[in-house]
């Protein structure tokens, strides 16, 4: 039952998202997200998109780039506004963040290297 339901959606999702230039793809754009978070490989994210599943990789980077800078402008903007008030509303936390990444096809100067780098968090303080 669950595979026929699996077709079906595929099949509806297909003709919606990827025929009409009209249709809303928000599940397809949360998806594409998704997909974009949890790493997946290119090529599955190329068949997904063919499908109609999810919408492109370029346009999940898009997405994620307008989100983070409006964020950040209403950040800006809250902590602004604190500050003129003299109240402290938010607070910072830094924390080192890691990622390995490792070489599958040697090569000359070619290595695993250990990617490393700051990620701040913002948290607004209540009371």
């Amino acid at each position: 039952m669950l595979i026929h339901s699996q077709v079906q959606l595929g099949a509806i999702s297909s003709f919606i998202l990827a025929r009409n230039r009209y249709a809303n793809g928000n599940l397809a754009i949360v998806l594409g997200v998704w997909r974009f978070a949890a790493k997946s490989h290119v090529d599955v994210k190329r068949v997904y998109s063919r499908l109609g599943d999810i919408v492109s990789d370029t346009t999940v980077r898009n997405a994620l780039n307008s989100l983070t800078g409006s964020s950040l402008s209403a950040l800006r903007a809250a902590v602004q506004d604190a500050t003129a008030r003299g109240e402290t509303e938010w607070c910072l936390v830094l924390d080192n963040v890691q990622e390995y990444c490792p070489v599958y096809e040697g090569g000359i100067a070619r290595q695993s290297i250990l990617k490393v780098g700051t990620a701040a968090t913002a948290i607004r303080l209540n009371d």
